[in-house]
C-alpha cells in the first residue's frame, strides 16, 4: 500500500509496530481556479494566471491499539511526539514509488478512543512553504540555444510539465545574449508572460539565474541581480509553465545565448 511519513519516520510504524495503521486521507486543498471560488482574490489584469490557495491541508485517520494498556499507551505517546514537534517533511510514498514531499505542520490531533487499547487518531497537516507536493527524486530539465544569424534572434523550443501548474522553477539565460527573454507561447500566444534580463551577458559561460517563486535573481551563482535590470509580465510570480507541454520561445538582440530550464513538478 502506499506509505505516509513524516520527518522520514513510518506513521504505520511509530503507531503500531509496522501494522496497518493510515486509515483515511482528505485533502482540503486541491486547487481551485479563482473564477470558481470567490473566496480567492484575483488580480486586475490579464486573466491567464489561475490563483490557487496559499495553504493546503492534509487529513489522515491514523489507527493505534496494543497489547497491552502500556503498549497502547507508548505507542500513542510516539506518535503524538512525532508529529507535535513543529514542522517537517511530510511524505507520501505512492505504489509506482514516487516519493512525494511537502513541507507541513500539525494542525490538529484528536484521539478518539475506540476501547482500552485502540483509538483512531485524526491528523491534520497543514502546507508552511506552498501548497504543493513535490517529487524529491526528479529534477526535469531542457536547454535551447539561438542560432539565428539574422533578426529575429530567437529560438523555439518545449518543455513537458508532469504536475500542476508550476512557478517554482529556475531559469538560467547564458551569454553572449543582449536583452535575453523568455516567453511562454502556450500560457498566452500573444506574448503575454515573459521574464527577461535588462544587460548583457558578454562571454560565453556567464550566467544570470531566476527563483521565480522566491523573486531572487543571481549572476555567475553568486553576485546578486537588481529587479530594476529584470523585466516580467507582473504576476504572483516571474514565471509560470502550464500542465503538460509548454511552447516556450527565447531571444536576445544577439545570437549565441542559451536558456536553461530546472524543474521539479508541482502535484
Amino acid at each position: 500500500m502506499a506509505v505516509w511519513k513524516f520527518r522520514g519516520q513510518d506513521l504505520c510504524q511509530v503507531a503500531n509496530g509496522g501494522q496497518y495503521a493510515v486509515e483515511d486521507l482528505y485533502d482540503d486543498g486541491w486547487f481551485r481556479l479563482s473564477h470558481e471560488d470567490p473566496r480567492i482574490l484575483v488580480r486586475v489584469g490579464r486573466p491567464w494566471t489561475p490563483k490557487w490557495p496559499d495553504v493546503r491541508k492534509v487529513g489522515l485517520g491514523v489507527w493505534v491499539w496494543g497489547l497491552t494498556s502500556q503498549d497502547f499507551e507508548n505507542r500513542l505517546l510516539a506518535l503524538r511526539g512525532l508529529v507535535a514537534a513543529g514542522p517537517g517533511p511530510l511524505q507520501h510514498v505512492l505504489f509506482n514509488g514516487w516519493v512525494l514531499e511537502m513541507q507541513a505542520e500539525l494542525t490538529r490531533m484528536d484521539v478518539n478512543t475506540r476501547g482500552p487499547m485502540a483509538a483512531k487518531v485524526a491528523l491534520e497537516f497543514q502546507s508552511v512553504d506552498e501548497p504543493f507536493f513535490r517529487r524529491i527524486d526528479t529534477t526535469l530539465f531542457t536547454e535551447a540555444t539561438i542560432t539565428a544569424t539574422s533578426s529575429p534572434y530567437t529560438v523555439d523550443f518545449q518543455h513537458e510539465n508532469p504536475g500542476l501548474e508550476d512557478r517554482g522553477m529556475r531559469i538560467r539565460f547564458y551569454g553572449p545574449a543582449t536583452n535575453p527573454t523568455i516567453w511562454n507561447l502556450t500560457a498566452d500566444p500573444d506574448l503575454g508572460v515573459y521574464l527577461g534580463y535588462l544587460g548583457t551577458l558578454a562571454t560565453t559561460g556567464d550566467f544570470i539565474e531566476f527563483n521565480v517563486r522566491t523573486f531572487q535573481a543571481t549572476l555567475n551563482g553568486s553576485a546578486v541581480v537588481s529587479e530594476t535590470n529584470i523585466v516580467h509580465s507582473g504576476d504572483r510570480y516571474w514565471f509560470l509553465l502550464k500542465t503538460g507541454m509548454n511552447n516556450l520561445r527565447f531571444g536576445a538582440e544577439d545570437t549565441g545565448g542559451k536558456v536553461e530550464i530546472y524543474q521539479n513538478p508541482p502535484f
